[in-house]
């Protein structure tokens, strides 16, 4: 082994044994005088050696996109130095993950290796609050199929034709009763559900990241009708543990759309493509996906107060997937009448007119 003590620092700060890629393979790098730092004055700029074959590295699992596969990597040469002609070059942190990167450059950024002490430390709110993102449901909440749960929750749910008990097997929904308490970790405080809602738990690589709570009804309200709850949706997608094993994809709004599409749908929580949710879709379908676009339909018929037509949400969210190359088999879009959303059409429906749109698809 190279680099016994990184090995052990590492082991020591995962909580689990790294493995060994490429035993004995050293690195393959240059040292070229006019990469500098970028912070300070130019004589006292670190000096930063190019890697451009890792050689041996250690693998373990990545907390950050919570894959199991110990596919984040790190050279050996992580945080040494190596002199040429008198001058101090830096490796700097050659790491990267082969699975999702989620956020993981900005956890790592507080990550720093002494190699003298052979010790990995982090700063505050770095791997520890990820690995411990992980949240349970409030007690007191009953799954969907569960006899307590009031008549009026299934027959909701059956005039807007779900079935309970399939939506409990497929995405673990439950019901919170008026007065369910639960704990919000970004506040560290208690708070209390008003009123009746179902609990949507929001999945994203087998962990429990959060919840979005929903009113039990679509009576207009002053109140939100979702509740999101610990969960940061900028870096999610709803269903993405599903939708991942499917190569052509659907991208909607909100959760009982997903509901409505069926397996291969993803949500954004929203109208709007967030720069995390998309490096994330690009990771899973990056090679050889496709996708269509199907917002609600208030997202392509708005106006604004002067009556002119807004620019239409589906089209930046087409545009940004476009313009990045996220799907290389093509985007396309399915308009809705007015007033419409997915989960308001019957299933066969909305999955014809997404069928159709397919058969559309270009870059």
């Amino acid at each position: 082994m190279l680099n016994d003590r990184l090995y052990g620092a590492l082991r020591d700060l995962f909580q689990q044994e790294p493995e060994v890629c490429n035993e004995g393979e050293d690195a393959e790098f240059s040292c070229p005088p006019s990469k500098f730092s970028p912070i300070g004055r130019k004589r006292k700029r670190r000096r930063y050696a190019q890697v451009e074959r890792w050689g041996e590295c250690y693998s373990v699992s990545c907390p950050v996109c919570g894959d199991q596969r110990k596919r984040l990597w790190f050279c050996h040469l992580y945080g040494m130095t190596t002199k040429m002609n008198k001058v101090t070059y830096y490796f700097g942190r050659v790491y990267t993950c082969y699975n999702e990167r989620c956020n993981l450059h900005s956890v790592l950024k507080g990550m720093t290796y002494d190699e003298d002490q052979a010790v990995v430390t982090t700063k505050p709110s770095t791997f520890i609050n990820i690995v411990q993102m992980e949240t349970a449901l409030p007690q007191g909440c009953l799954p969907l199929r569960d006899p307590g749960v009031p008549a009026y929750v299934p027959q909701y749910l059956y005039g807007r034709g779900f079935d309970p008990t399939g939506l409990f097997n497929d995405y673990y929904i439950h019901y919170a009763p008026k007065g369910t308490v639960y704990t919000t970790t970004s506040e560290g405080v208690d708070r209390e559900f008003y009123e009746d809602r179902l609990l949507i738990p929001i999945i994203q690589g087998n962990r429990l990241v959060g919840f979005q709570a929903r009113r039990i009804s679509d009576a207009p309200h002053t109140g939100g009708k979702y509740l999101t709850v610990n969960a940061k949706t900028a870096r999610a997608l709803y269903n993405r543990d599903v939708a991942m094993f499917h190569r052509d994809i659907v991208i909607v709004e909100g959760p009982t759309d997903v509901w409505r599409v069926g397996p291969e749908a993803i949500a954004l929580f929203g109208k709007t493509l967030k720069s995390g949710q998309r490096e994330l879709m690009k990771l899973l379908w990056g090679f050889s996906g496709s996708c269509v676009v199907v917002l609600d339909a208030d997202a392509e018929h708005t106006k604004t107060s002067r009556g002119t037509p807004k620019p239409k949400d589906s089209d930046k969210v087409i545009a940004s997937l476009r313009r990045h190359q996220v799907f290389p088999r093509g985007v396309a879009k399915v308009v809705l009448p007015v007033g419409m959303d997915p989960a308001q059409l019957p299933q066969s429906e909305i999955r014809d007119r997404i069928a159709e749109a397919r058969t559309q698809c270009s870059k």
